[in-house]
């Protein structure tokens, strides 16, 4: 890739990775799954940030690098995910910014079990199957793209989680039953 062209959609995927608070040593195993090393991918991941900016362009530099057609007027995209084949990465238009930006399970995905959520491995599950299953599920700080919920499992535990672009990236047994 030279300097002056549009990162691809590798390059995004690899930012995303990289903005991601936790699970440093399963970074690790993807990035070299990919056969790219850590400085490797800070590079790339700040080239795309970069690249994307923070005006009124954001929406329609994202698509110009996961190379989607569209214009001012579309609401939003989805980009499947090769990295995270479970997902697909959604993102709103409002008004060329991102409004939500999340990962969304893909519709040829079967969500995993969740009646055992310490059993959940990180990057299984995002925040919508949790809301879905969980009525008890609730945000208690979020500073998008990072969010921390607390919810009651079926046994009665109280549970924390974060996520990061809505996918889960750590969850724990807050409360213990007596």
């Amino acid at each position: 890739m030279t300097e002056g062209s549009i990162p691809g959609t590798m390059d995004f995927e690899i930012y995303l990775l990289m903005s991601m608070r936790r699970n440093a040593n399963i970074k690790r195993h993807k990035l070299r799954s990919l056969g790219i090393d850590q400085s490797e991918a800070e590079s790339r991941s700040r080239r795309v940030k970069g690249f994307l900016g923070f005006g009124p362009d954001r929406f329609l530099n994202l698509a110009s690098i996961l190379n989607i057609p569209v214009s001012k007027s579309n609401t939003s995209l989805l980009h499947p995910l090769k990295l995270w084949p479970d997902f697909n990465f959604y993102v709103e238009n409002d008004g060329g910014f991102w409004g939500m930006a999340k990962f969304e399970r893909a519709s040829s995905a079967t969500r995993p079990q969740m009646d055992l959520p310490e059993k959940l491995a990180p990057w299984s599950v995002a925040v919508d199957d949790f809301e879905a299953t969980f009525s008890t599920f609730r945000c208690t700080d979020g500073f998008p793209p990072w969010e921390e919920f607390v919810f009651q499992g079926f046994d009665g535990v109280e549970y924390g989680a974060d996520f990061s672009y809505r996918l889960l990236q750590k969850i724990e047994v807050i409360t213990h039953l007596p």
